[in-house]
């Protein structure tokens, strides 16, 4: 009797690819997200007027900004972030570097980026709460007046924020079809960067640390090298930073100078 033909493709490769894919009607919906979401943060002196004089920004705000600018002009040791957290004015300073020291063009780029990142927490969402859910929760995220707030004003809020969403998306990732471990450790470095910027989310990393164990269980080997790479992913950066405000403050610690919990957790939102 003839031998069966076998499948073209398995269940699992099916159900991947569907999860892969993006129907027209997501497409849609991401386009105006993201067409709308633009018109609607884009006017940065609207959302943060209060630390606007004109164009120039003041206060806290240009506090944050003359980092930026002193890291694009490779001033590091003199720079006034240095005892700080130097994870935004490492990155504006960046862009600055490239595109020139106006805030209202860093601005739009910020915003492209969130917008990018929200996009994906909506791909991401939509395998674990639904399209429905995600879609809901994505929609809040952008037309938020604390979102518009936080991405017109020059600090770690708006970076922090990026950071921190695209690293919960690595780590939904890295937890769907058992344990990928390259997925955890763009997680913890993600995560690791977005403590350097905004340390305030740092003790979250223990409940990611349950989740690889609660979806590794019971094979412990596995589990045991997803630990290690997601441990080791979030230390080794941080502990690099440390050692260099060891050498050049003399305080090993994610801040130079003194660091206190009032220092540490400077502001009330991530």
């Amino acid at each position: 009797m003839p031998a069966p033909t076998p499948p073209s493709s398995t269940p699992s490769s099916h159900r991947n690819h569907a999860e892969a894919g993006v129907s027209w009607p997501e497409l849609v919906f991401l386009l105006l997200v993201l067409l709308t979401g633009f018109y609607f943060l884009r006017d940065a002196t609207y959302w943060a007027r209060h630390v606007y004089i004109g164009n120039a920004q003041f206060g806290d705000a240009e506090f944050w900004w003359n980092g930026a600018l002193h890291f694009a002009q490779g001033i590091i040791a003199d720079n006034p972030n240095f005892t700080f957290r130097m994870g935004y004015a490492t990155f504006a300073g960046l862009v600055v570097a490239v595109f020139g020291p106006d805030y209202p063009v860093f601005h739009t780029i910020l915003i492209t980026l969130f917008l990018v990142i929200a996009a994906g927490v909506y791909l991401t969402l939509r395998h674990v709460i639904g399209r429905i859910a995600a879609g809901a929760a994505t929609v809040f995220l952008v037309f938020n007046s604390f979102t518009g707030e936080w991405l017109a004003i020059s600090t770690s809020d708006s970076l922090g924020l990026i950071l921190n969403l695209a690293a919960i998306m690595a780590l939904a990732v890295g937890l769907r079809d058992g344990l990928r471990l390259r997925w955890l450790a763009l997680f913890s470095a993600l995560f690791a960067c977005a403590s350097l910027t905004r340390p305030l989310m740092m003790p979250f990393v223990l409940p990611a640390m349950l989740a690889v164990v609660a979806t590794g269980w019971p094979d412990w080997r596995r589990t045991s090298r997803a630990l290690a790479v997601l441990v080791g992913a979030f230390f080794l950066p941080t502990v690099l930073w440390m050692g260099l405000m060891g050498v050049t403050t003399g305080n090993f610690a994610l801040n130079g100078g003194n660091q206190d919990s009032s220092t540490f957790y400077a502001a009330s939102d991530p």
